[in-house]
């Protein structure tokens, strides 16, 4: 009875290993057949691939390719970069924006800049006007639906160039998918600058801190780790993703940021133009005229609903009502500017209409002035002047306005 007892467990154990091992097996096979298929996805099918370029400005670049797809989650200065971007492109454009997610999005006129799109661009190709469109997103928090449409839309059309432009500070949350489209021959990947000053900021604070480079870097090798294949991507190390991956690249607006990431060996980091015509895609909207000769600049207050008119008659409505001298705050991208704010108000409101204007990255000071610095609300801030905190009830005679950064 005991040998059978024996026999019967040893069987029971023996068929436990195996299961175990047939699952471990199973799921190891699986997930290399998963990864096997996305590999053969991107090449198998691809007709036609981008070639080297010794092309330097950013439009001409966007150009190089037969599509491109637009589109950035937050970050109102990539936002409106990209609006640019597509305006200014001369091949198919796909722009995508979710209502839903935050003011500006919600604010773009989708029928005005389709129009624009389809009938103002000059264009030699009449098919890529046609095929322009903007697409709705819908509830969405990140860029994965977006890629998601992308890697469709590239599976789609073996036979194209495509140009993918999104917020270079929001690869951090798609490093997968980003490494996944990356593997596509026909894709280029192309991330706008969240704000103009972050470049300085990241390599100020992260890449000259010991602690994360020697996190960051093999120690032997002395060179930059890959953080996707280390599964470790973070906001600030996601700006060593370019130089591991031939088709995705960073551009700033200020030719001196990309040239500082190159001083540290990372690669794949550019301007938005070379020194010599060193400018902003704000000029170019201004330059540029459609095919009735008309500049682009003028469609911008109908495409994004900001109308420097409309700032104009907020600033003369308040001028009219008590006609008091005004004061300009030029605001930075630190929302350390509040309490700045709220001392200029308690000190100078009765004297002064008081106008912020402020970073074009930066819309939490803007927030603060609109649903925080109200007639009757009561306003704590720290005064610097003195070293400590005070207390204030905003009367009704006292104005500010936070003024619209983003007209060109």
């Amino acid at each position: 009875m005991k040998n059978k007892f024996k026999k019967v467990m040893v069987s029971l154990v023996l068929v436990g290993v195996i299961s175990s091992l047939l699952t471990t097996s199973i799921y190891y096979y699986i997930k290399y057949k998963k990864t096997l298929n996305q590999i053969n996805e991107s090449h198998e099918n691809v007709l036609t691939e981008y070639k080297d370029s010794n092309k330097t400005n950013i439009l001409d670049i966007q150009d190089e390719s037969d599509v491109n797809l637009y589109f950035s989650s937050y970050g109102v200065q990539t936002f409106y970069n990209l609006i640019r971007m597509s305006m200014l492109s001369k091949k198919e454009v796909h722009f995508y924006r979710s209502k839903k997610l935050v003011s500006f999005h919600e604010d773009l006129n989708t029928i005005e800049l389709e129009n624009f799109l389809k009938n103002n661009r000059k264009v030699d190709d009449l098919s890529f006007l046609e095929n322009s469109k903007v697409h709705e997103l819908g509830d969405v928090k990140d860029e994965s639906l977006f890629f998601d449409k992308a890697l469709e839309f590239v599976k789609n059309n073996p036979n194209k160039k495509i140009g993918i432009w999104t917020n270079s500070d929001h690869f951090v949350v798609n490093a997968d998918k980003l490494s996944r489209l990356a593997k596509f021959d026909n894709v280029q990947i192309f991330g706008i600058e969240d704000s103009n000053l972050l470049g300085q900021y990241i390599i100020d604070n992260y890449y000259k801190d010991e602690d994360f480079v020697k996190e960051n870097k093999n120690e032997k090798l002395e060179s930059w780790k890959n953080p996707i294949i280390n599964s470790k991507v973070t906001r600030w190390n996601q700006y060593l993703i370019p130089m591991f991956y031939k088709n995705i690249k960073v551009y700033w607006t200020d030719p001196q940021q990309s040239k500082n990431f190159e001083i540290l060996g990372i690669k794949n980091h550019f301007s938005f133009f070379n020194e010599e015509g060193f400018q902003k895609l704000k000029d170019e909207i201004f330059q540029r005229r459609d095919k009735y000769n008309k500049r682009y600049s003028n469609y911008w207050a109908k495409i994004t609903s900001y109308n420097w008119e409309k700032e104009r008659d907020k600033v003369n409505k308040i001028q009219n009502e008590n006609n008091k001298e005004s004061l300009i705050i030029l605001g930075t991208n630190s929302t350390n500017d509040q309490d700045s704010i709220s001392k200029i108000l308690f000190e100078y409101g009765e004297q002064y209409n008081i106008y912020y204007k402020g970073h074009p990255g930066m819309n939490a000071n803007a927030s603060f002035i609109i649903n925080k610095l109200k007639p009757g609300e009561q306003i704590s801030f720290f005064d610097y002047e003195i070293n400590q905190k005070r207390n204030f009830i905003i009367k009704d005679s006292w104005k500010i306005l936070a003024l619209e950064t983003q007209i060109p």
